[in-house]
């Protein structure tokens, strides 16, 4: 998985970085901006002819892409175009387009090395997401991945974890529903117990889903949806992650693709949609997606997802997280107490020992000096991160109710308050 973001981005030749200034320029013509990168992006994937307006903020649109990771489609949309960025951004979409050209041979490679191993010992898989949806899109490059998701059968984990030691992958960890493995600098691996994400609840669903979907076999062990179920598997990703307040651009953009593919079957993803209560969520998905890519004016609900998914303040982000976990604590009441919220301040500060191992992994020996790193983390992210500890605080701070009623709202007009409701942070 890619490291933080200000580690990596590159700097002007003055040593200046991009994106230091990028929450005021993006206040003056958001929408602008906003808008720029979406016709882009249609352009890119669709080769499409776009002659950009006059004014355009390319410090916003060069973060925004970067931290979204659609810098290849909008750099060949520029390409393609001949499209007159300044010269400083201009190498920036450069440098990074190699480098996400080079990302997506060396994960590709690496994806193709663990299923031919899988299919050497017999091991049943079932490529998710982006390892599989890549190759829908016109180049691989164009739809990047944080990471590899597979399916696999908990009964085979014993066979697997060989394998894995022998492609010379590091186990990281174990979480409530998939085992996590990484290989520096080549590929995170997440390897699936359950179809999809426990905590949102339906399991019995899902898990009538998967066995469905595991009749399947492509060829070998492999095991493929077809393209409604990817279709239907992609939707209910970008639900969770809209409940979270963390979508991905390219999270639309797949059901995008997914859509478009002349094999969906309408009556069986009508069924699957019922099942989970997701109808009104896609019919709102589908309406943005025809304005997006249709030419047409924007909506506010196609404004809205496109504000969700084109995230570039770290603010933004610490707020939806906030008013995601502050409306789970009302439950029903009125306002929320003074000690839902201080229990959420406490959560974050004292995180558990499987979260804090990942940020000190001399934890994993030493387990019992949790307490000394609790009050460490802290005292550290204040010399060295003032301005996340400075988020952290204001938005604890600040009154939650009404951006809680604002949530429901959304919630509500997209059919998304009884996910939510099933929701369960402390499942195993």
């Amino acid at each position: 998985m890619r490291a933080g973001f200000m580690k990596h981005v590159h700097m002007f030749k003055d040593g200046s970085m991009p994106g230091a200034s990028y929450e005021v320029t993006a206040e003056n013509n958001m929408n602008k901006n906003r808008l720029a990168i979406l016709k882009l992006i249609k352009a890119g994937l669709l080769s499409e002819q776009y002659v950009p307006d006059e004014g355009l903020d390319w410090n916003y649109i060069y973060v925004a892409c970067y931290r979204q990771r659609i810098v290849n489609v909008v750099y060949q949309a520029i390409k393609d175009n001949n499209i007159a960025v300044p010269a400083e951004y201009m190498r920036l979409f450069q440098v990074e387009a190699l480098r996400g050209i080079n990302t997506d041979r060396c994960q590709t490679s690496w994806i193709n090395k663990i299923f031919k191993s899988f299919e050497e010992n017999k091991i049943t898989y079932l490529p998710l997401k982006g390892s599989y949806i890549k190759y829908l899109y016109p180049r691989t490059e164009f739809r990047q991945m944080g990471d590899a998701d597979i399916y696999i059968e908990r009964g085979q984990y014993d066979l697997i974890k060989p394998v894995m030691e022998q492609l010379g992958f590091e186990f990281i960890e174990e979480t409530y529903h998939e085992f996590v493995w990484d290989k520096k600098d080549k590929l995170n691996v997440e390897l699936h117990k359950s179809i999809t994400d426990p905590r949102y609840g339906m399991v019995s669903f899902f898990n009538g889903f998967r066995d469905n979907v595991m009749k399947n076999r492509t060829s070998g062990c492999r095991v493929d949806m077809n393209m409604t179920e990817h279709l239907f598997y992609s939707l209910m990703h970008l639900a969770k992650h809209y409940i979270s307040g963390t979508v991905s651009i390219r999270n639309v953009i797949d059901i995008y693709i997914l859509r478009n593919e002349d094999s969906i079957d309408k009556a069986y993803l009508d069924k699957c949609l019922k099942e989970v209560r997701l109808e009104k969520f896609y019919e709102a998905i589908c309406s943005a997606l025809d304005e997006w890519f249709g030419g047409k004016d924007l909506s506010e609900g196609s404004e809205r997802l496109l504000d969700m998914s084109l995230v570039v303040s770290d603010e933004t982000s610490e707020n939806r997280k906030y008013t995601f976990n502050m409306f789970k604590e009302q439950e029903g009441e009125k306002k929320i107490s003074f000690g839902k919220k201080t229990g959420y301040v406490l959560r974050r500060i004292f995180l558990p020992l499987g979260s804090m191992k990942k940020i000190f992994p001399v934890l994993d020996k030493a387990p019992f000096l949790l307490p000394v790193f609790w009050i460490w983390r802290p005292i550290y992210r204040l010399f060295t991160d003032r301005k996340h500890v400075k988020r952290f605080v204001d938005v604890s701070l600040a009154d939650p109710n009404s951006k809680v009623e604002g949530y429901r709202s959304e919630m509500e007009r997209l059919g998304l308050e009884s996910m939510i409701k099933e929701y369960d942070h402390e499942i195993k």
